[in-house]
């Protein structure tokens, strides 16, 4: 359990990372200032990565041991997996309109910098609340099989821009939020 659940706190905190960099970025787009398009790039292709493919996943899985052991306590969490399938569509949408203007499209800033902002705000939400349900109720009530049976699907997977490994791709948005953080 200790190593499932510590993986999913820190990606919970490293998100939070991502999203005051992401929102450092809006606010510049926002105050006229010129934002670096490639960390809102960097920062949405992660997002659609890591959290999408592996993290919201676990997540997946720790619920659906939780809906076998526990189905009461499952039953008041009942909406986690399409919350998931939610934020995933948002961030494309998202993702998508600032791939637009990065081509040169015209669009209203007011209405990037408000999407931006939306989805933020959704991303934190949705962790708080799985903080405040999904992982009390999973630490609570999975035994040790159930967290070896997670564990067997799970691997052993990497993520692209905190874990050991940072990818290429994502080495100057990784220097960006070491500094920022060191501020």
């Amino acid at each position: 359990m200790t190593d499932i659940m510590f993986m999913l706190a820190n990606d919970h905190r490293n998100m939070t990372k991502i999203l005051d960099a992401l929102r450092r970025q809006i606010s510049l787009m926002d105050h006229e200032g010129s934002p670096n398009h490639h960390h809102i790039r960097s920062i949405l292709v992660y997002i659609l990565d890591y959290p999408t493919q592996v993290h919201h996943p676990v997540e997946d899985l720790v619920y659906g041991e939780l809906k076998i052991r526990d189905p009461a306590i499952a039953r008041n969490l009942d909406g986690i997996e399409q919350d998931h399938a939610e934020l995933e569509k948002q961030t494309r949408q998202f993702a998508q309109a600032i791939d637009r203007a990065l081509q040169g499209e015209e669009l209203p800033l007011q209405w990037l910098v408000h999407m931006g902002q939306n989805m933020i705000d959704r991303q934190r939400c949705h962790m708080a609340a799985e903080e405040t349900t999904l992982f009390p109720a999973a630490r609570s009530s999975l035994t040790p099989t159930d967290w070896a049976n997670i564990a067997l699907v799970l691997g052993a997977p990497d993520d692209p821009l905190f874990g050991p490994r940072t990818r290429e791709f994502f080495r100057c948005l990784h220097q960006d939020i070491m500094i920022s953080e060191a501020v």
